[in-house]
């Protein structure tokens, strides 16, 4: 490129040589490699003494400003720069952000903005990453390859001087107006009256009318009036007590620092001493208190936590989701990092950073942040306990949930259909649903409601994996009971038997080995794998095999210990290869879509072939539960096959089959008895391929 002579481009005495320059863009916008037209033009609108000044800035904009912590790219941020045309570039590829976002906040905030948009192939590209103006006022778009891919928004302190009145709060303190409007919704919605949000048909015994049955221990709140009355102190329930209750939802940290013990549950059923219990505790007590309820539950103190077997636990863990489903209504505290921080007055770093005022002209001296806008998503997003195992039952169940995060409640229920509702401070409109499933359908939606829960459960963490099926239980037994009579109703190892063999397709979310442990759940199970599964796509699918669940300990009300449980499975058995091409699994010829379900993740496998069928209209994929296979030749067993007929860009039709296995292991020479390794797939293309193909006929086997 050659540089005109114009005015723009005058050297002085403290501006580089043009081809200085020319050589220090070609490394701002790519380091190494050709720049995009776009970033290229930003560059080129500066003069030549501006593109030296912001060169210095970028060539050290990862060194940390110790006193914002901040990079010197992100406290340089400037609104004057966001509202011009090109905006302000902060980082001129995403690769330069990623390394920024390990010690600047902002930098960290805007990378989760940015979520799936930032993809390995296009850390090195030549698209900045810019700040640009909104067409909303108060917040910034987040820019880059030519898309607005994400949001911020200013926030003012609420200690802040002269700022202007359409700038949110960053973090509001829940005042007393807004749990009193907490308590109108949850009261009108167990009242049915409607007020609570858009009404939905429910399940018939969805809402409960009378007062529960009060669980095992519950905490005695004492008089509603914190100066009146008694401390609080844990209550033994008689048998047949009937009072409503609050639970709470909470992530218990690294330590927990007030549990019920063998030691001292005696002094608890006298007393607790509200200012010893951590801030979460102490913030549930007194929502429970603005709700007009008496008792609440809170699983470290109204369970037993120290017995040598455990056997308190082993008796409240299955009745869970029934305490959930029966309460009043459960707090939420998604901003409380542990039970020692509270959530009715939070200023968590994870949604908002402060930057410095003079960034804004407009506002004056006081405290500026920028952050994400505020959404039900955004409460999600950031929540502290979204990860817990135990908590997706907890949301699941519950038939009215208060979501607290940061100052922001929003109320859900079971007549919510789109979003919660926004309590006290408002907060900005959401697409995003809230984790409740509200309605199962039956059939096939049942079947996909169920593989979607399960996915999304494995990707929480639990303390302890023995917990695996106990966690998710309460949810099993209550979906099994709205099952209809006659349907195959047998919950199996994390499975409903209505739900063979689609459940059983199950493989890495991933695409690393899984961990097996299969002391806990049988070979076959979801749940004998630690980390993230996802389920091939068979909401379309025949089932071609017959398979039903055998074994003492698979009764219907076995939910949470059935590792020994086995499947007699009626299939056609075949051998094949493993070849050691490396396939995405179902991106074959543009077929993802009738292999992968809704979001997906696509991972590599190895090819499968099935000797003397080999074709070029034929493609066969593998994944192996552990990653690899050191055999090349497998056991695979047909259990579904789908036909898609597809047209071309000349609108010819394509009839194609697709055949869903399962990858089997001998557990003992010539016999009968197997256990699952892996999935795979072969896709046939075109009638000759699909009538070639002839899978030998059914025979038994026993997959432990």
């Amino acid at each position: 490129m050659q540089w005109r002579t114009s005015k723009r481009f005058t050297r002085d005495a403290k501006s580089p040589p043009p081809m200085q320059i020319q050589e220090d863009i070609d490394d701002w916008g790519h380091g190494g490699g050709p720049i995009c037209g776009s970033t290229r033009d930003e560059i080129m609108a500066l003069d030549a003494e501006a593109i030296a000044k912001r060169l210095s800035k970028k060539k050290d904009n990862e060194k940390p400003n110790k006193k914002s912590a901040l990079c010197r790219s992100c406290s340089g941020i400037s609104s004057t720069d966001i509202q011009s045309h090109s905006g302000y570039v902060l980082h001129v590829n995403f690769r330069s952000l990623i390394s920024s976002s390990h010690h600047c906040r902002l930098c960290r905030l805007i990378r989760h903005q940015l979520g799936g948009a930032i993809t390995r192939g296009d850390l090195d590209q030549g698209s900045s990453v810019t700040l640009k103006a909104h067409k909303t006022p108060g917040k910034i778009w987040i820019h880059s390859f030519g898309l607005h891919l994400g949001e911020l928004q200013w926030f003012a302190d609420t200690r802040a001087v002269d700022i202007p009145l359409e700038l949110p709060i960053v973090f509001p303190p829940v005042n007393s107006a807004a749990l009193s409007d907490l308590r109108g919704l949850v009261d009108s919605c167990h009242r049915r009256d409607g007020d609570c949000s858009c009404r939905r048909s429910l399940w018939h015994n969805d809402i409960l009318s009378d007062p529960p049955l009060l669980p095992r221990r519950v905490i005695d709140i004492g008089d509603l009036d914190p100066e009146q009355g008694p401390l609080p102190y844990l209550y033994e329930s008689m048998k047949d007590d009937r009072a409503h209750y609050t639970t709470l939802s909470h992530r218990w940290g690294d330590q927990l620092t007030f549990k019920t013990t063998r030691e001292n549950i005696q002094v608890l059923h006298q007393r607790i001493d509200f200012k010893a219990l951590p801030k979460s505790f102490q913030d549930a007590i007194t929502v429970t208190r603005a709700l007009s309820v008496r008792y609440l539950w809170i699983d470290a103190i109204c369970i037993i936590q120290d017995e040598p077997d455990h056997s308190d636990w082993t008796e409240q863990a299955p009745l869970m989701g029934k305490i959930y489903k029966n309460s009043r209504c459960t707090i939420a505290a998604h901003s409380a990092q542990d039970s020692i921080m509270g959530f009715l007055e939070c200023s968590s770093p994870h949604s908002a950073v402060r930057v410095p005022s003079r960034l804004n002209p407009n506002i004056g001296a006081g405290k500026l942040y920028l952050g994400v806008p505020r959404t039900f998503r955004e409460t999600i997003d950031f929540s502290h306990i979204k990860n817990r195992g135990w908590v997706l039952q907890e949301l699941t169940l519950s038939q009215r949930i208060a979501h607290f995060s940061n100052g922001y409640v929003y109320f859900d229920c079971l007549h919510t259909t789109r979003m919660p509702k926004s309590v006290g401070y408002a907060a900005g409109p959401s697409m995003q649903a809230s984790t409740i499933m509200k309605s199962l359908g039956t059939g096939v939606q049942f079947v996909e409601s169920w593989l979607d829960l399960v996915t999304e459960y494995s990707k929480c963490e639990l303390t302890y994996g023995t917990d695996k099926l106990v966690a998710i239980s309460g949810i099993a037994n209550d979906w099994q009971s709205r099952l209809e009579q006659g349907v195959r109703r047998s919950y199996l190892s994390g499975l409903f038997e209505c739900s063979l063999p689609q459940g059983l397709l199950w493989y890495s979310g991933t695409g690393g080995p899984m961990v097996k442990c299969e002391q806990r759940a049988p070979s076959w199970s979801w749940a004998s794998v630690d980390g993230p599964v996802q389920f091939m796509n068979t909401r379309w699918a025949t089932a071609v095999a017959t398979i039903k669940g055998e074994d003492n300990q698979c009764s219907n009300n076995k939910f949470s210990d059935s590792h020994s449980c086995l499947l007699v499975m009626r299939a056609s058995i075949t051998e094949a290869l493993i070849t050691r091409t490396q396939i995405d699994l179902g991106a074959e010829v543009m077929q993802a879509e009738s292999f992968l379900r809704p979001r997906g993740a696509t991972i590599t496998g190895s090819g499968l072939e099935i000797p003397g069928y080999q074709s070029n209209n034929r493609w066969g994929q593998v994944s192996f539960d552990n990653g690899s296979r050191a055999s090349q030749c497998v056991t695979c067993a047909r259990v579904c096959t789908s036909d898609i007929f597809l047209k071309d860009h000349e609108a010819q039709l394509d009839y194609q089959q697709r055949d869903f296995l399962i990858i089997l292991e001998e557990v003992l020479p010539e016999s009968t008895l197997y256990k699952r390794i892996g999935i795979g797939s072969i896709l046939s293309s075109g009638y000759s391929a699909i009538k070639d193909l002839h899978w030998p006929p059914p025979q038994d086997i026993i997959v432990i």
